[in-house]
């Protein structure tokens, strides 16, 4: 490896934005939420000082979050998957902890966001909605670190981490990677505006790139979405024809979400190669986070960085007779991949309790050494991660509203599962340990565990639900509208 590792000999052979492109992505935001930031830094400040009589680790680690939109778990090698999508998110896993049953809050990116990144149940943020943000006194994990004099930065690169949904809060600087950012400013337009036709991979990894080689001294907290993996399903090459290079027909993974093709009865040939394509969006983004830990190894920063690799849901391909996601709480959709890894303080494990989205925020929070909020809900795994304690017995809440047309709460306690249908006043049970595809209802029982489940229905119902409406920028609804996303 050349001494000097620099953005340009990192990123050889991918398409990068122009600096006029990268100049304009960089969205640094306003002095808005210093007040709600404040009331809480003395909190954090107090804890920080407490925790000085605890042992704790000699540097405050790098932290590296990285969420894949539309990721399944069940198509991550880590976790069982026969096709070698994920080499470097393996790796990872192999000589990390990684939770087998991580469980979302939902079943779409926004409000999955905001629990990941404010360890919060999307019954206690109330953003579940398109026409909601994160509320400014909302405490969010880039807050959290930035109180302790960490360099936050974020990358986004879908329309729902857009800033106009609070996402900014916390972050010295909150860049824009998105394809659709790029294309209004190059005047070209997509064949179909529910499409991203343009990859927002090489904008991420230039960014992200420049930002590792201008780190100083402060440690730095960076979160990092990566969108490609969402719909449409349109992987460059060599991804394109990886898993599938014998392929004659004409399905190319445009237009996903509105291809009435792609249904129950579609030819079995052309729906192997929607899978194949899919699998190349996730075999070129784990690429992609390969290049970013190898170039922050070529830097000097990988020892001392934690990295986590999460998702906010996965996607849907027939499962249950649809397609994409924000339409069921099926585990297709809710279980996501959840692996940590910090070298030399973190001990290979696999665990299998369950544990939720929103547990992920107060986790770090404990393992960088830092005050977890009393506003978070969620509980750190910190202890489990380290030291091999076992995972309490959790109960993963999911919702799913969408208008007046989709209101859907799920809980799972062990290998009980309910999924609970407020419209249509059902109430259907699962067995995941004997039925782990759902595919056959089990009835409800009289054991101790689905009474318990029942019970924590009743208090999940009885909670008031919290609305922080949002303003839209007109550019960001016309494309959330196209995409079909707005309520």
């Amino acid at each position: 490896m050349s001494q000097c590792f620099t953005v340009k000999t990192a990123i050889a052979g991918t398409l990068h934005p122009t600096s006029d492109r990268f100049a304009s992505s960089v969205a640094c935001l306003d002095n808005r939420y210093v007040v709600a930031r404040r009331l809480l830094s003395v909190f954090l400040a107090a804890a920080a000082l407490s925790a000085c009589v605890r042992d704790e680790p000699a540097r405050r680690p790098n932290v590296l979050l990285f969420s894949i939109d539309s990721l399944r778990a069940d198509h991550v090698g880590a976790y069982g998957y026969p096709r070698p999508t994920t080499p470097v998110i393996d790796r990872l896993a192999t000589e990390g902890v990684l939770f087998e049953r991580a469980i979302s809050s939902t079943s779409w990116t926004l409000p999955a966001h905001v629990s990941l990144l404010t360890g919060l149940p999307d019954s206690a943020h109330g953003v579940t909605s398109t026409r909601s943000k994160l509320p400014a006194t909302a405490f969010t994990l880039a807050e959290a670190f930035d109180a302790q004099d960490y360099e936050t930065v974020g990358f986004f690169s879908g329309p729902f981490l857009d800033p106009a949904f609070g996402f900014g809060q916390g972050f010295d600087r909150y860049v824009d990677c998105t394809s659709y950012g790029g294309l209004r400013e190059a005047g070209r337009k997509h064949a179909h505006p529910a499409s991203h036709l343009d990859r927002t991979n090489p904008t991420v990894l230039w960014n992200v790139l420049h930002e590792l080689e201008r780190v100083g001294h402060r440690p730095f907290f960076f979160f990092v979405h990566m969108w490609d993996v969402h719909y449409d399903l349109i992987p460059p090459p060599p991804f394109d024809s990886m898993f599938d290079p014998d392929y004659r027909g004409t399905f190319d993974g445009r237009n996903f979400r509105h291809n009435r093709e792609f249904r129950p009865g579609m030819n079995p040939r052309d729906f192997q190669h929607v899978l194949a394509l899919y699998d190349g969006e996730v075999r070129y983004t784990d690429e992609t986070i390969g290049r970013i830990l190898e170039f922050a190894r070529g830097r000097g920063l990988l020892d001392d960085t934690l990295v986590i690799i999460t998702a906010d849901h996965g996607d849907e391909f027939l499962d249950h007779d649809g397609k994409g996601h924000r339409n069921t709480l099926y585990q297709e959709l809710i279980r996501i991949p959840l692996i940590l890894w910090w070298p030399r303080r973190i001990a290979p494990a696999r665990i299998s309790e369950v544990v939720r989205l929103y547990d992920v925020a107060p986790t770090i929070l404990e393992l960088a050494g830092l005050p977890i909020p009393p506003t978070m809900k969620g509980v750190s795994l910190a202890s489990a991660v380290t030291g091999g304690h076992p995972v309490p017995e959790l109960v993963a809440e999911s919702e799913l509203t969408v208008g007046n047309k989709i209101r859907l709460r799920s809980l799972i306690a062990g290998d009980t599962k309910v999924i609970a249908d407020e419209i249509r006043g059902t109430e259907v049970f699962f067995d995941l340990a004997t039925d782990p595809l759902e595919k056959r209802p089990a009835r409800a029982g009289n054991e101790p565990r689905a009474r318990a489940l029942a019970a924590h229905l009743a208090r999940f119902r009885s909670q008031p639900a919290a609305a922080h409406r949002a303003r839209l920028p007109d550019s960001l609804e016309s494309r959330l509208r196209a995409l079909g996303y707005v309520d």
